[in-house]
């Protein structure tokens, strides 16, 4: 995927929508595109946070562990 289909789905995105063209720009040259397949874990509760993570296409799905009572 380009710069031009970054810049498109960034201004999609409400937070962004104030940047300018050029922080734009510098934004996207931090992103990296990742596919997942259904079934893949993305990340998991309780790990360092490193990254953020936008969906352009599909769902997720959010689960927390339970805790064990007495």
């Amino acid at each position: 995927m380009n710069d031009e289909f970054l810049l498109s789905f960034l201004g999609k995105i409400k937070i962004f929508q104030t940047l300018t063209q050029e922080e734009k720009l510098t934004l996207i040259k931090l992103c990296q595109i990742k596919r997942y397949q259904k079934g893949d874990i993305i990340f998991k509760e309780g790990s360092l946070a490193d990254s953020v993570y936008f969906i352009e296409n599909g769902m997720a799905k959010v689960a927390t562990a339970l805790e064990q009572g007495d």
